[in-house]
């Protein structure tokens, strides 16, 4: 169709090469490089266009204009939006790596914290590199508090908090670290009353309900974090949400799987204190 063979001349390795080397050689030009940042963007939803953009050192030209205008917010969320898409793939991912595009996203995070539309692309990516790059407890615990800090400014917009939360579902898998960051207040930001908070912000949304509670799903996985959960009534609100979308299967398949290790810990207690009391008599 003429669809596709437009869509197959876009997607050229031609049209990419051209449309890169305008990026580096006009990279003085900021309207010249927004444009290209968004038709990057776009572009690079298209598997075939990530790989060949990946080959034609795209990733890097992209990093670039992202450092040159990193206080840019216009650049910065096509930029973002670009790499977000571009990284999935193991190759461009390596790429990243060798970049460092980590220090860059969380530069850009620090630095437009406030901008609702930047800390949702570049949380984004942090849920991608997340999934890709190794992280040392340092970095693991950088980006969590960083993205506590923009959870709290952002509270009340979905997209912030399904991307904040599919970033930090991922680094609790990575490091029991990150659930005690959540859980332990810092800077006056109590991650877990976030979260409770950002429940009660979108509690008539089932998609944002999910994502939270899959957070709460991985915390529970540390044996370590389940007394503090239990300490904070988890389950008395995670019962709650039960109750108000029992209809909901993908919802109550994350609560019954949070909640049976909720229940497991505290039958675990009981049954030592028991001992225990036999113990002492």
């Amino acid at each position: 169709t003429e669809d596709s063979v437009e869509e197959g001349i876009l997607f050229s390795k031609n049209v990419i090469n051209i449309i890169l080397s305008i990026m580096a050689s006009r990279r003085k030009c900021v309207e010249l490089q927004q444009v290209i940042c968004n038709l990057l963007m776009v572009l690079s939803g298209s598997e075939a266009a990530r790989i060949l953009i990946g080959k034609a050192k795209g990733i890097q030209e992209i990093i670039t204009t992202l450092r040159i205008y990193i206080d840019n917010s216009h650049i910065c969320i096509p930029c973002c939006g670009a790499l977000c898409s571009l990284i999935v793939t193991e190759e461009n991912a390596q790429i990243a790596r060798s970049e460092h595009l980590l220090r860059t996203i969380l530069q850009v995070l620090e630095k437009h914290i406030q901008n609702g539309d930047v800390v949702e692309s570049a949380s984004a990516v942090l849920w991608v590199l997340s999934l890709q790059e190794p992280l040392n407890d340092g970095q693991l615990e950088e980006i969590t508090l960083l993205l506590i800090e923009a959870f709290d400014l952002h509270l009340r917009k979905e997209t912030v908090v399904k991307n904040i939360c599919f970033a930090l579902s991922s680094l609790i898998r990575l490091s029991e670290l990150v659930a005690f960051r959540i859980l332990v207040p810092e800077g006056g930001r109590d991650g877990f009353a976030l979260l409770i908070q950002s429940y009660h912000s979108h509690f008539t949304d089932p998609e944002v309900v999910q994502d939270i509670c899959m957070v709460f799903q991985e915390m529970v996985q540390y044996k370590d974090v389940v007394p503090e959960l239990i300490s904070q009534k988890l389950d008395v609100t995670l019962n709650a949400i039960k109750v108000k979308f029992a209809s909901n299967e993908n919802i109550v398949t994350v609560l019954d799987s949070t909640l049976s290790k909720l229940q497991a810990a505290e039958a675990g207690a009981q049954n030592e204190d028991n001992r225990n009391t036999r113990d002492s008599i």
